[in-house]
Formats: C-alpha cells, structure tokens, sequence
C-alpha cells in the first residue's frame, strides 16, 4: 500500500522518522557536546592568558626588586665593611685608654691623689666604659649583617 508520502507503508514511514530523530538526538548530543568543548576551551584559554599576563607583571615587579635588593646588598655590603674598620679601631683606642688609664692610676697612687684628679682620666675612662656598651651592639649588627650577606 502507498501513502501520500511515498510507497512507504506508516509502519516503514514511522520507523524511518524513528531513525532520523535517534540520529538527530545523537548529533544534538554531539554539538552540544562540540560547543560545551569549545565553550571550556576558551573559558580555559581566556583564563590561561590572565594568569600569563598576570605572570609577566610578577616578573617584571620581581626584576625591580632584584635590582633594589642587589643595590642595598652592595650598600650593606660596604656599609658592614665601615662598621667592622670602625669596630676595629674602638677597640684599639679602648685598649690604649685602657692602658693609660693603668698607668695613670699608678701616677696618681705615687703622687698620693685620686686618678680622677688627672686631667683626662674621667673623660677618658668614660669613653672606654661607653666603648663597652657600643662594641656590643656593633658585633651584633656585624653579625646581623654578615647573615644578610652570606645569605
């Protein structure tokens, strides 16, 4: 029998709009799965290039910082080597006040007067006690310093 459609029967019709609507839905399924694809891609590239651009600006900081960090190395670096000449030479007048300081002691027990009566004593007693409590602090700084630098 022959229908308006064809010399298809409605049995064979049906069953061939079955097999188009199976294979649409399997294409439908195909490009959504096309376009979820590509919708993730782009989602993943757009991302991909902030964190590159984002990536470069870092870098680009952290170039300045390098260079910041390697001038003010240098700078600590000549800064440490001023303070420990510096250091070096306190110690060195501290010794010899320390020194005449002895001997004028000896003086002033041999002349029968108190040290502190010489002229100087006191001044220089003081700085060799004031020395005391700076060489400290500048050995710690030293230290400090030095732990920078070595890294």
């Amino acid at each position: 029998m022959s229908t308006p459609l064809g010399k298809k029967t409605f049995a064979e019709y049906k069953k061939a709009i079955k097999e188009k609507e199976i294979r649409l839905e399997k294409l439908s399924k195909v490009h959504k799965v096309k376009f979820t694809l590509v919708g993730e891609m782009e989602d993943a590239e757009t991302k991909l290039r902030t964190l590159i651009r984002t990536g470069d600006e870092l870098y680009s900081d952290s170039s300045g910082v390098i260079r910041e960090i390697e001038d003010g190395m240098a700078e600590l670096d000549g800064l440490f080597t001023e303070l420990e000449r510096v250091t070096k030479g306190i110690l060195e007048f501290q010794n010899i006040i320390y020194g005449l300081t002895q001997e004028a002691e000896k003086v002033a027990n041999d002349l029968g007067i108190r040290e502190e009566d010489l002229p100087g004593y006191t001044a220089a007693d003081n700085a060799a006690s004031d020395a005391d409590d700076r060489i400290s602090d500048f050995d710690s700084r030293l230290n400090d310093m030095e732990n920078y630098i070595k890294g």
